[in-house]
């Protein structure tokens, strides 16, 4: 129960009366992930750090899985969870609404994920060998473009290449509810 004030007229006066009322919450809640595979984190962050900030600001679940060596002090700036290749994206939950992004900077990259949900290519190789891929844009916010260049500092690259746009490589579908905020090239 929460408690909460509703004012009363009486006799010209006003007065604030405390009532309650049931609190209601869902039993279960739909919960949105994003997983992203890529060869390193320097390909993460300087291709798509923007849109991935924005993604956890926004109350996503992103999971980045890289070089298990690798420094993931730049993802965690972002606000992302790094796991290793071998990591378990596996939700318990049913009510999970999942999206993977995957690094295409070598050009066997490209392979086909075996995953459920919608799959969007990002890097230099990023269309290569994909049938119908769609390039798509995305305009990071001001807070995504000053966390990315801190990020871009840490992996030892150069703040200013936060670019105002980032490019993905959607393939297969019309943009919808998961990817509504990518502009396609035209």
């Amino acid at each position: 129960m929460s408690a909460q004030l509703s004012e009363v007229r009486r006799d010209g006066n006003t007065l604030a009366v405390p009532f309650e009322r049931p609190r209601v919450r869902p039993a279960k809640a739909l919960r949105y992930e994003l997983h992203v595979t890529a060869a390193d984190i320097a390909d993460v962050v300087t291709g798509i750090g923007g849109w991935l900030f924005d993604r956890a600001l926004a109350g996503w679940h992103v999971s980045v899985a890289a070089d298990d060596g690798a420094d993931v002090r730049a993802l965690r700036i972002l606000g992302l969870k790094p796991v290793g290749l071998e990591g378990s994206w596996r939700s318990a939950e049913s009510e999970v609404v999942a999206m993977t992004a995957v690094g295409a900077s070598r050009p066997a990259d490209h392979e086909r994920p075996g995953r459920n949900g919608d799959v969007v290519f990002f890097g230099t190789y990023g269309a290569d060998g994909l049938d119908g891929a769609q390039q798509v844009r995305y305009r990071p916010s001001a807070a995504a473009l000053a966390f990315k260049g801190h990020a871009l500092t840490v992996i030892g690259a150069d703040p200013a290449a936060a670019g105002w746009a980032e490019t993905l490589f959607r393939r297969g579908r019309s943009a919808g509810l998961l990817d509504a905020d990518l502009v396609p090239v035209c």
